[in-house]
C-alpha cells in the first residue's frame, strides 16, 4: 500500500489512490 508520505505510488498517479481497492 502507498504510505502516505509518498507523493506519487509506483504506478505514477496521486498518491490519493492509495484510497482506491486494488492499490496495494
Amino acid at each position: 500500500m502507498v504510505s502516505l508520505e509518498t507523493p506519487l505510488c509506483e504506478f505514477g498517479k496521486p498518491a490519493i489512490d492509495f484510497d482506491l481497492p486494488g492499490v496495494d
